[in-house]
């Protein structure tokens, strides 16, 4: 299945070597994960008020740009960046001191958002949990009147996943598992926290937020339908159970044209739907892109069976291996050969 689009992308290989290739080539050094994180302040990170009690006033910002690891912060909010976690506290408070001098104020806000990347799409849970409380309220009577407020969220590729304000306290840990590949996936995280003058009593408000990211541990596969459109007899690729590291990979090709099957079985890092017409496999689509390929052995009039040995490396949890059957159907096509569904593998322990 060559053309001058692909064919310097084809590789045909020893089971054995298909994933340490992978492995070798794309990884080294090997290290404990493959997620790595990036951070920007996107919304500057702001911090006003003034303490009554010593007469004392701040203004202070981080403006918009990359956010190193470690602890940045302004005035009463703090922005903790760990390799797996960002978090987030904001709290603020006010007091009337005498009615001969302005009441205390405060005010924080802000805005950070962190990309995750992997060199292959990699299942990855990010997690979500946090609470925001305020204290005191309106007064009473002809002086003014104020209270506190707190609210965050987290927003992960423009959905909302976690909110939280000082009127609903804390909320439930949030988890939502999400594919990381290149092309990055980004974790919006807003805070905001302010407190004004309550005739009365002081008022206070404070927020606390924490969100993870860590690759997920479990095996998995799934069927993807595709292929060749109908009516164009296509075979059946079924594995045999989910892929763990250091385990094998093993599938069954059914519904080849026999009695003496041939076929091979395409693998890939990332999805695709590339037309095959351009080969001369009009209706046929590959699933999968970077090839490699692995000749599969016949086992009857009409299956083959492929098994590949999985590299014993607990960085690979969470990587998604994307493979599709192929085989031979003589008369069909110039190429008499056709595609079929593909297999998705998340590897595991």
């Amino acid at each position: 299945m060559r053309s001058s689009t692909h064919a310097s992308r084809v590789l045909t290989l020893a089971p054995s070597a298909v994933l340490l290739l992978f492995v070798a080539s794309l990884c080294a050094p090997l290290t404990a994960q493959l997620i790595t994180r990036t951070a920007v302040v996107t919304a500057p990170l702001t911090s006003q008020g003034f303490n009554c009690y010593n007469q004392t006033s701040w203004n202070n910002s981080v403006p918009t740009g990359p956010l190193s690891p470690g602890s940045t912060g302004v005035t009463g909010m703090n922005w903790s960046l760990g390799t797996s976690t960002l978090a987030v506290t904001a709290s603020g408070s006010s007091y009337l001191c005498s009615f001969f001098s302005p009441a205390g104020y405060a005010s924080s806000s802000g805005g950070v958002t962190v990309t995750l990347t992997s060199p292959f799409d990699t299942v990855v849970a990010i997690t979500a949990s946090g609470g925001a409380s305020s204290s005191g309220g309106s007064g009473s009577g002809p002086l003014p009147t104020g209270g506190g407020v707190a609210n965050g969220s987290v927003v992960v590729d423009g959905v909302t996943m976690f909110s939280v304000s000082a009127m609903q306290g804390s909320s439930p840990s949030q988890t939502r598992q999400v594919v990381v590949g290149p092309a990055g996936v980004q974790i919006r995280v807003q805070a905001a926290a302010s407190a004004s003058y309550s005739f009365g009593g002081a008022t206070g408000a404070n927020l606390s937020m924490v969100v993870g990211w860590t690759q997920v541990d479990g095996a998995n596969v799934v069927s993807v339908p595709g292929g060749c459109a109908a009516p164009t007899a296509i075979p059946t690729f079924v594995a045999n159970g989910p892929a763990r590291i250091g385990g094998l990979l093993d599938a069954d090709i059914l519904n080849a044209q026999g009695p003496s099957p041939l076929g091979f079985v395409m693998f890939g890092l990332q999805q695709a739907a590339i037309p095959l017409n351009v080969i001369n496999m009009p209706g046929c689509t590959a699933l999968q892109s970077k090839w490699v390929c692995l000749i599969a052995t016949p086992v009857g009039p009409n299956e083959l069976h492929i098994t590949v040995p999985m590299p014993n490396q607990p960085f690979l949890v969470g990587v998604m291996l994307y493979s599709q059957a192929f085989t031979q159907a003589l008369g069909v096509n110039q190429n008499d050969l056709v595609a079929g569904n593909a297999l998705h593998w998340q590897l595991g322990n």
